[in-house]
C-alpha cells in the first residue's frame, strides 16, 4: 500500500461525511444543501482567525468539543443573517426569543454535526463523544481564536482543518463546517 492510500481513504470518507451532514441540513430547512469548496489543510493556531477571510464578519457558530477517538472541535459556522433567516424558516418568522433561537441553532449544529461524526465514527470503527452543542455569536475572528488558543494550550501550533461549505439551492446561503481533529496522521492510519 502506498503512502498516500491511507491519506485517499481518509478523504473519501470525509467527503462521504459531509454529503451526510449536508443530507441532514437538507431535511432541516427543507432545501437541497450540497457541501462544495471541500479541502483538507494543515493550519498554523496564529493563522486560524482569518481562516475564512475577514476576521470581523458577525457569525454565529455551533460549537461541538469532541472527545475519544475522534477527539477534537467540529464548528459549523453561520452568517449571523443566515442564521436568523434559518431560526425563522423553522420556527416561523414571529414569536421566538432569544433563547428559543440560541436552542433552535443549537440543535441544527448538533443534527448536522452528528451526522458528520456518526458518518465518520462508522467507516472509521471509533467512538466520539460529542458534547452538547455551544452557540456562540462574535466576529469569526474571536470564534475561531478561541478554538485556536485551546489547541495552543494542548501544544498543537498546527492542525489539520477539514473545511466545506454548505449550499442550499433555492436560499442563497452559505454555510461553514470545520472539523479539527486533535491528530488527522492517526486516523488515516487506523482507516
Amino acid at each position: 500500500m502506498s503512502r498516500t492510500e491511507p491519506r485517499e481513504q481518509l478523504t473519501r470518507t470525509i467527503q462521504g461525511a459531509l454529503f451526510h451532514a449536508a443530507e441532514a441540513f437538507s431535511e432541516l430547512v427543507e432545501a437541497a444543501c450540497s457541501p462544495t469548496a471541500s479541502k483538507i489543510v494543515m493550519q498554523n493556531v496564529s493563522d486560524l482567525p482569518s481562516l475564512l477571510g475577514s476576521a470581523e464578519e458577525p457569525m454565529t457558530g455551533v460549537l461541538l468539543t469532541l472527545r475519544r477517538d475522534l477527539g477534537g472541535f467540529l464548528l459549523l459556522l453561520l452568517p449571523t443573517g443566515v442564521a436568523d433567516t434559518l431560526v425563522a424558516r423553522l420556527l416561523g418568522p414571529h414569536g421566538w426569543d432569544d433563547a428559543l433561537r440560541t436552542s433552535t441553532l443549537g440543535e441544527l449544529g448538533n443534527v448536522v454535526g452528528s451526522a458528520f461524526l456518526n458518518y465518520l465514527a462508522d467507516e472509521l470503527e471509533m467512538t466520539v463523544l460529542p458534547s452538547p452543542p455551544q452557540v456562540v455569536e462574535d466576529m469569526v475572528g474571536a470564534v475561531l481564536s478561541t478554538v485556536g488558543a485551546y489547541l495552543a494550550l494542548h501544544g498543537q501550533p498546527e492542525f489539520p482543518v477539514i473545511q466545506t461549505t454548505f449550499r442550499a439551492r433555492g436560499l442563497g446561503f452559505g454555510a461553514y463546517l470545520l472539523w479539527l481533529p486533535e491528530a488527522l496522521q492517526q486516523l488515516g492510519e487506523r482507516h
